[in-house]
């Protein structure tokens, strides 16, 4: 007896494998944002720094951001940030730039930057 199906389920298998490797971590990434800023505390952060990743979404740069998280009820600390900005809005996150974040207060590395409601 022969399984006719083993071809195909073996693409399907192969393709999902593939599309986890290289969307799993954005997805992941976005969901813990996501959760940071739905459940989180807010600060102000200065930006230390800002580095192109190389990846794109939608001619979007994706950048790492640097920051010195200043929570009001304990000491500063260092986090960084990886996410999607549009080119046009870049000027607002140079180095020494002031910008709102949410962070988790049980895992304060987990910062999100709060979006700009005006545009």
């Amino acid at each position: 007896m022969t399984v006719q199906w083993q071809g195909p389920a073996l693409v399907f298998v192969l393709v999902f494998v593939i599309v986890a490797i290289g969307f799993g971590p954005a997805i992941y990434r976005d969901y813990k944002a996501n959760r940071t800023l739905e459940h989180g505390v807010d600060a102000s952060a200065r930006v230390l720094a800002i580095h192109e990743t190389g990846s794109l979404h939608n001619n979007q740069p994706e950048v790492r951001i640097q920051l010195e998280v200043k929570p009001t009820d304990r000491a500063a600390f260092n986090a960084s940030v990886t996410t999607f900005i549009s080119p046009v809005y870049l000027s607002r996150f140079q180095p020494g730039a002031t910008v709102a974040v949410r962070y988790d207060p049980a895992s304060p590395k987990s910062v999100a930057l709060v979006p700009d409601e005006s545009h």
